[in-house]
């Protein structure tokens, strides 16, 4: 099926593209924009380019603008996602047109990335895009001397909350200078809200938010929100139940990472 389409971008503010763009995305990966854009966290680094029909979105590839930091050097980067066709209108080569259209505009950035499934894999490489493996850190850990001393949890779906954390992100994150973002307080709202809404912790004495997960024996540290200097094993003092042995980081660590196998 051939179907005429407009190309229309950067929209959040048009409430009915908005709402036709939440409608695909929650049909398609089961997530809506709307509370996040509601707390004012969708912001000009988020950019959905989009082709529609008669109003209605059915193609989508977004844009986050990114500052990442590798090996001390800060990089303007592009992250794309929330990449999504209309079952109707798949298989008419949409989404490399859209891909097209963001390489182009955003061709001064110094690169480009995403994170793709394995049913995806075939196709960014037609664009340039290379293969590479994640690197996580992990260590032993030998009990909870502190577990939920004072901890309070937090969540992502009170304001007060999210407004306490946004706050304290945009103190300044202290980030690993080998490899970590920056300015990137509204994308991590969106986590907040949408992925990890029951998994923040705040630690007064150490006056660190924490996002975390016990999994069996294993603490799932995704992110240490604050800013001054940490120590993984006396956050985990805190965070680890007495069941937990190994901890393991979704972020690059700070400082020396002897301690972590990878």
């Amino acid at each position: 099926m051939s179907v005429s389409y407009t190309e229309e971008k950067d929209y959040k503010n048009n409430k009915k593209l908005r709402e036709s763009f939440n409608d695909l995305a929650s049909s398609i990966f089961g997530i809506h924009f709307e509370s996040w854009f509601e707390h004012g966290y969708w912001s000009h680094k988020y950019i959905p380019y989009s082709f529609t029909n008669e109003n209605k979105v059915i193609a989508n590839a977004s844009v986050n603008l990114i500052d990442v930091v590798i090996e001390n050097e800060i990089k303007k980067a592009v992250q794309i996602g929330t990449v999504m066709t209309d079952p109707t209108y798949r298989k008419q080569g949409l989404a490399r047109k859209l891909m097209e259209i963001i390489l182009e505009d955003y061709k001064d950035v110094d690169f480009f990335y995403l994170f793709a499934n394995s049913n995806v894999l075939d196709f960014y490489p037609k664009f340039g895009f290379d293969v590479y493996e994640e690197t996580q850190y992990s260590m032993k850990f030998n009990g909870s001397s502190n577990y939920n001393n004072g901890l309070k949890k937090l969540s992502g779906h009170d304001k007060e909350d999210l407004t306490f954390i946004f706050d304290h992100s945009s103190k300044g994150k202290f980030v690993s200078d080998f490899f970590a973002t920056r300015n990137t307080n509204e994308l991590l709202m969106f986590y907040c809200m949408y992925v990890f809404p029951e998994n923040i912790f705040y630690i007064p004495q150490e006056d660190v938010i924490v996002l975390c997960k016990n999994e069996g024996n294993t603490l799932h540290i995704f992110d240490v929100l604050c800013e001054h200097s940490y120590n993984i094993t006396e956050l985990a003092k805190y965070l680890a139940n007495e069941d937990t042995s190994d901890i393991l980081l979704h972020f690059t660590p700070i400082g020396d990472t002897t301690m972590f196998t990878t």
